[in-house]
This record gives structure tokens, C-alpha cells and sequence, in this order.
């Protein structure tokens, strides 16, 4: 792991227990890597539940860090119910995410009203839009039919 990932990883790891998983798996090359990740970063915030089984503390948890710069160590990290954190590659977690298909007619009516305003050259609602789209959990990159998500049952988010 170079100087860079290091920093990152107890910069943003606020756990100094953090316990790495033992694992055999490498992590997913090429852009479905980068893809994932990518989107991840871009979730931080809005606590995506993500199923990362483990024997000991369950199978789901709320993403809680992600170090994009290593791609040779478990580099997504996963808070699980009782405090613990996790460390795992990307190719053995998924977030689960509402596919665009669920979309409520409200949410519908509000992004329209992004869209409207961004067409009237207003681009910085570009971002607006973005994370709308992230805070609501909704797969706007497709990564459930890649398979690098779950689609989260109607309970998972209540918004």
C-alpha cells in the first residue's frame, strides 16, 4: 500500500481498531471496478445499506469509508449495527439501491424541475441533481443490472 492510500485510510477510517477481513478474493479489475467505487464515493453521505455478509456480525451494514487509491487491499469499509467496521474488496459487497423504475410521481415532479432549470442553462443544478439522485438511493448509473447492486425492497429507504 503506497504513502497516499495510507493517509486516506486513517484519515477517514475515524476507528483505529478497524479490523481488515482475512480474505483470498482479489478486487474486481477494469471499470466495473472503478465504476463501483466511483459510485460509492459518491454515496458516502447518504448511508447506503450495503449487504456484506460476515459470520460474526451479520450481513448487512451502512457504507462507512471508501479508499479509492488501493486496489491491492480490502479498501471498502462497512459499519455494521453494533459498531463494528469492516474492511472488504468491492467484488464481495453490494449497495442495495432503488432501481430508477421506482421512482414516486414526487420524485418524479422534483427532478423534472432540476432538468427544466439545468436546460435553461443553469448547469450547476447538474450537481443538484446528482445528488438528489444519491440521496435517494436510486441506480442511476445501472449498476443493478450489472450485477454490482441489489435493488432495496420498498421498506429499506424510507424517504
Amino acid at each position: 500500500m503506497n504513502w497516499w492510500a495510507r493517509f486516506f485510510r486513517n484519515f477517514f477510517c475515524k476507528h483505529p481498531d478497524v479490523y481488515i477481513k482475512e480474505t483470498v478474493t482479489t478486487a474486481p479489475t477494469g471499470t466495473d471496478r472503478e465504476l463501483l467505487v466511483t459510485d460509492l464515493c459518491q454515496r458516502l453521505p447518504y448511508k447506503v445499506i450495503c449487504y456484506a455478509p460476515d459470520n460474526e456480525y451479520g450481513e448487512t451494514g451502512i457504507l462507512y469509508s471508501v479508499d479509492p487509491f488501493d486496489e491491492t487491499d480490502p479498501n471498502i469499509y462497512i459499519q455494521y449495527p453494533k459498531g463494528n467496521i469492516l474492511s472488504f474488496f468491492p467484488s464481495e459487497i453490494n449497495p442495495y439501491l432503488r432501481p430508477m423504475s421506482d421512482v414516486t410521481p414526487e420524485e418524479r415532479e422534483e427532478l423534472d424541475s432540476i432538468i427544466i432549470t439545468i436546460i435553461n442553462e443553469d448547469y450547476t443544478q447538474s450537481v443538484r441533481y446528482t445528488e438528489y439522485l444519491n440521496r435517494h438511493h436510486l441506480d442511476w448509473r445501472g449498476l443493478i443490472p450489472k450485477g454490482l447492486a441489489l435493488a432495496a425492497p420498498e421498506w429499506m429507504y424510507n424517504n
